[in-house]
């Protein structure tokens, strides 16, 4: 089960996919703090603030330096992005400030990407057992996207 499946949000948070995930995996950061002294609670806070939230944002995955909540479920539809890829592609979500990635400790960093790789492996192996093929590693822009090639973009 979900984080918001377990902790009902104040506002729906997903809906039901009108079509299967296209393999599109969209990158966020959650723009709050990060938190670097003891255990990591970032990726929670978010998660909490999103139950709480009475406007439309959400993610399948949150991730920190030291975990991967798993917010909605993939067969879900999360209100990622404004960019039209909502409906088919999945979402993941640093809890950091884009802004303050390049002052993070290195170690932070590469435990986040640690966990970001670990929730798009996820994401694949779901599409996988779907029958979808697996997410390849490159880079896409959004005419790919809207397109449902396969692949990485961030907005």
């Amino acid at each position: 089960m979900a984080y918001l499946d377990v902790n009902r949000p104040a506002r729906r948070q997903f809906k039901a996919r009108p079509t299967v995930a296209s393999g599109v995996v969209v990158v966020h950061t959650a723009e709050n703090t990060p938190d670097t002294i003891g255990p990591d609670g970032a990726a929670e806070a978010v998660a909490k603030f999103i139950q709480g939230r009475s406007d439309p944002g959400s993610y399948h995955r949150l991730v920190d330096s030291d975990s991967v909540v798993n917010l909605i479920e993939f067969r879900y539809q999360a209100y990622g992005d404004g960019t039209g890829s909502n409906p088919h592609a999945i979402h993941i979500s640093a809890a950091t400030k884009a802004a303050r990635w390049a002052q993070m400790p290195q170690a932070w960093r590469d435990a986040t990407v640690r966990n970001m790789a670990k929730a798009a492996s996820e994401a694949s192996d779901y599409l996988h057992a779907l029958g979808k093929g697996r997410i390849p590693a490159r880079r896409i822009n959004r005419a790919q996207s809207e397109a449902k090639v396969p692949g990485f973009i961030s907005h």
